[in-house]
């Protein structure tokens, strides 16, 4: 996921955290594609929700490091 992969950056995924991060991509794209308002163009819920879904499926450690990329990219907000 192009979004997020800035935020991954240095962190190494397990083959669990890899199928979720597939699956969280499928459902932005194709919330992306349904959205009947602006189909093809990203909403911030819709990529807030997908940087809380990204952040929730990683371990303690991996947050720390999420965050500290997160802070120097400036990419969203999330809880």
């Amino acid at each position: 996921m192009t979004m997020v992969a800035p935020l991954l950056k240095g962190l190494d995924l397990s083959p669990g955290q890899l199928a979720e991060l597939r699956a969280i991509d499928a459902l932005y794209y194709s919330r992306l594609e349904s959205d009947s308002e602006s189909p093809g163009k990203s909403s911030p819920v819709l990529a807030n929700l997908v940087l809380v879904r990204v952040r929730d499926m990683l371990h303690d450690d991996q947050r720390a490091l999420f965050d500290r990329n997160r802070d120097g990219a400036r990419i969203g907000r999330y809880p």
